[in-house]
């Protein structure tokens, strides 16, 4: 192997030892501290040194409200061990291709959110199904914010399209996961059934917005979230 090769191995495997060891922390904090003080230390893991790309921090936000919501054990720590490392390489500029790393981990963290809402949901009724489905709308069309700012074109969407767009999102995530409480589906179902056409929003209203949203594009799409959804619906076991 060239010297120059074994010299750029070497100089990425440095790179990232700050991010390993932070991801360490992070899920040792969250494993086997309380609540409260796990909050500031993964805000110190996050914020120091400053995030090079801010509009990861909508995804930070979502996976803060995971750790919080999932009691500790060794599944979950092997995924946001996972998840905050990714997060930390988006947000620290070392992935090339942001835009769909962002992509890619909004989807992972969107799908936990919806299972974790419809799990906490699970046989509840009354005021805290339209609050908590209020607090997943609101950070969801946070992370759909966080997708058009981050968008590779220039002139950026003007501000006001933004809002429009992100107040959409949250409009039609809050109708979709209450919505999504009236099947009935286990919580799985229900979460696999909503996040399909939560995943459709994010690909949709910023390719939108960066005009690379064609015809073709949108009906492949489409095709492809029935078949999945028909996948879905089929192997469901109906309470009816």
């Amino acid at each position: 192997m060239p010297l120059r090769t074994l010299r750029e191995l070497k100089a990425r495997t440095v790179s990232l030892r700050g991010p390993l060891t932070r991801t360490g922390v992070f899920v040792l904090a969250w494993a086997f501290l309380p609540w409260w003080l796990f909050v500031p230390v993964a805000l110190y893991l996050y914020f120091v040194p400053a995030p090079q790309m801010a509009a990861a921090a909508w995804l930070f936000a979502a996976l803060m409200v995971l750790c919080l919501a999932q009691p500790p054990g060794w599944l979950f720590a092997g995924i946001f061990a996972a998840l905050f490392f990714y997060l930390l390489a988006i947000k620290d500029l070392y992935i090339i291709d942001r835009r769909s790393a962002y992509g890619m981990l909004s989807l992972a963290l969107v799908f936990l959110l919806f299972r974790a809402f419809y799990l906490a949901m699970d046989g509840h009724s009354g005021i805290l199904v339209p609050l908590y489905a209020f607090l997943l709308a609101a950070l969801f069309a946070g992370i759909v914010s966080g997708a058009t700012s981050a968008l590779p074109i220039e002139p950026q969407p003007h501000p006001l399209v933004r809002r429009a767009a992100t107040l959409g999102a949250f409009l039609l995530t809050f109708q979709l996961a209450v919505v999504g409480m009236l099947l009935p589906l286990n919580f799985l179902f229900q979460s696999l059934v909503v996040f399909l056409f939560a995943a459709l929003i994010l690909e949709f209203f910023p390719a939108h917005l960066a005009g690379t949203l064609s015809r073709t594009k949108a009906l492949a799409t489409v095709s492809i979230l029935f078949v999945l959804l028909s996948a879905v619906l089929g192997s469901a076991r109906w309470g009816l």
